[in-house]
Parts: C-alpha cells; structure tokens; sequence
C-alpha cells in the first residue's frame, strides 16, 4: 500500500521548486482539501502502518512461512 495516493491522501509532485512552491500554494488556497488529504492520509496510516497491524501483518506473514 503507498502512503501518498495523488488527490486522496495527499499530493505527488514533481521535485521542483515551482512544483513544490505550486502544490503549497494550492493547498493553502484550498483549506477543505487540505484537510481533506490530512484526514484521509492519517487513516490510510492507522489503518495499514500503524504498529499494530503492522506486527500482525508480519506474524501472519512469518506465520505462513512456518517460521
């Protein structure tokens, strides 16, 4: 699962200045969505990387392994 997913759960962008200083300025503009993309990206986070679904996760996997 990636963390970021474009327009959901936050913004990928390409590693420029004028990338980056217009992605801000869109989000600063745009209050709903940034708290949008925050809401959304703190549950994707909880839901799939928090410590302990993530530990379940890998005991399931080691688990299935037979280890």
């Amino acid at each position: 699962v990636d963390i970021i997913e474009d327009r959901v759960t936050g913004r990928t962008i390409r590693p420029t200045v004028e990338a980056v200083t217009a992605a801000i300025h869109g989000l600063v503009a745009d209050r709903s969505l940034a708290a949008t993309l925050g809401e959304s990206a703190r549950r994707r986070v909880v839901e799939n990387f928090d410590y302990p679904v993530f530990h379940r996760k890998w005991a399931a996997l080691f688990s299935s392994l037979g280890l």
